[in-house]
């Protein structure tokens, strides 16, 4: 089985929980040799498992540091897989970290499973963990504005005094990674080490190993955090048409301060709501349209819900076969139109060209161009040929809304004492 390459730089890695007791007790020898034996970085290319586990032995016996006998050094690692089933393979590299958690990623790329007995490490991949399990692993790619709005501006710290900022020093990345997870932990991602919670932090990315639930929150958290990341962004339309001044005498009686009673082209979302049920229970107003449109931030969108007609442009007199006496005048499409149409056709109903843009303090600018077109008759033009008449009520704005404002436009219809009132909102999805 070949897996993709995964690639995590590390140039500091956070003292992190190894594969030790949880009931309580002081952990074992071996578990303790795991947390102690940091190894300084190894690098797979299309390994076996059983590769991977060798090197990592004879590495783990030439870092036991603190192990004093020569014969002791060291601990044992044994894979065990189904009889005709092979090794999986291993593209990792891995920078210097605890032996316990190189065999913690390993086997969680891999989906593969590992045991800690009292003298080995077992590694299966049908074993039993002993963290009690199930837990996933993600790696989050951090940006420096990120690691900063995390740690209340630690993340400007790098590179000072002329210090390579690709090479941060120990105490640096231990407080950058410090204040990470503490940032975490107050926003309600907790990290119980007798669950198996593991949290790394190498100067550039998390690795946080954790319930499924708790990831897919932290990927929410990071996604506002981060400045570059393009937000979803959801615009809401309601088109109305009502008796000319009714929404003036309606707003005033939905209306909670007196501010409020006079028309304004942008109110509070709430007092919106009110409007527009108080409209619609009144005679004659019609909800014309009501779309909802999802854009990502500063991407173009169009909106069409119309009927597509199309009708002649130019008419043409041809002769009979004797080339003496004219004939039905009959039509000719051309290129008469105008210029934001095309020549001979319409859409007739609700045509909308929106690009959203989120701006500072979650204020949202909109580039709006809606237009509203009816078919109202036809025209005679000659001979008994007859040319369809148009209606259009169209805006071409630009404007910035709150995340609690709406905005409210008017314009009249096309019957004689009715006017078009359509409600603007937009929303950004977290």
């Amino acid at each position: 089985m070949k897996f993709s390459l995964v690639t995590f730089f590390a140039s500091f890695i956070l003292a992190l929980v190894p594969l030790e007791s949880t009931d309580g007790k002081s952990p074992t020898p071996l578990e303790q040799k795991l947390k102690d034996i940091q190894i300084p970085g190894v690098q797979f290319l299309e390994s076996p498992l059983n590769e991977v586990i060798a090197e990592l032995q004879r590495q783990a016996k030439r870092f036991d540091l603190k192990e004093k006998d020569p014969a002791k050094k060291g601990l044992n690692i044994i894979a065990i897989k189904e009889k005709n089933e092979p090794f999986p393979q291993i593209t990792l590299t891995l920078n210097s970290m605890p032996l316990g958690q190189m065999i913690a990623f390993i086997t969680e790329m891999v989906n593969w499973n590992y045991d800690v007995r009292a003298d080995a490490v077992l590694i299966s991949k049908s074993g039993v963990v002993s963290k009690g399990r199930p837990l996933e692993t993600e790696f989050y790619e951090l940006t420096q504005g990120t690691i900063a709005r995390m740690t209340g501006g630690a993340a400007g710290a790098r590179g000072g005094n002329g210090a390579d900022p690709f090479q941060p020093s120990g105490l640096e990345g231990e407080d950058q990674g410090s204040k990470i997870k503490q940032f975490l932990e107050r926003v309600g991602i907790p990290f119980d080490d007798s669950k198996g919670h593991k949290f790394v932090f190498d100067g550039f990315q998390m690795i946080i190993t954790h319930e499924r639930n708790s990831l897919d929150l932290i990927g929410n958290i990071l996604r506002r955090l981060d400045a570059d990341f393009h937000k979803r962004v959801s615009v809401t339309f309601r088109m109305l048409e009502a008796p000319l001044g009714l929404i003036d005498q309606v707003l005033a009686e939905t209306a909670k301060v007196e501010e409020d009673k006079k028309f304004s082209s942008i109110i509070e979302r709430e007092h919106a709501e009110r409007l527009i049920q108080g409209l619609l229970k009144a005679k004659d107003v019609e909800l014309l349209h009501a779309p909802n449109l999802l854009i990502m931030d500063k991407q173009p969108t169009q909106y069409s819900s119309a009927q597509e007609v199309i009708y002649p442009t130019d008419f043409i007199t041809p002769l009979e076969n004797n080339q003496s006496k004219l004939s039905q005048t009959l039509p000719r499409f051309d290129t008469v139109t105008p210029d934001y149409e095309q020549p001979g056709f319409r859409e007739i109903g609700l045509i909308i060209d929106l690009t959203p843009r989120v701006e500072k303090y979650e204020m949202i600018a909109l580039e709006l161009n809606p237009k509203l077109t009816r078919l109202i008759g036809h025209e005679e033009y000659g001979q008994g040929i007859k040319l369809p008449v148009f209606w259009s009520w169209k805006i071409n704005t630009a404007v910035t809304l709150g995340l609690n404002e709406t905005m409210i436009s008017r314009g009249a219809a096309s019957e004689e004492k009715m006017e078009i009132i359509a409600f603007i909102e937009a929303s950004i999805l977290k």
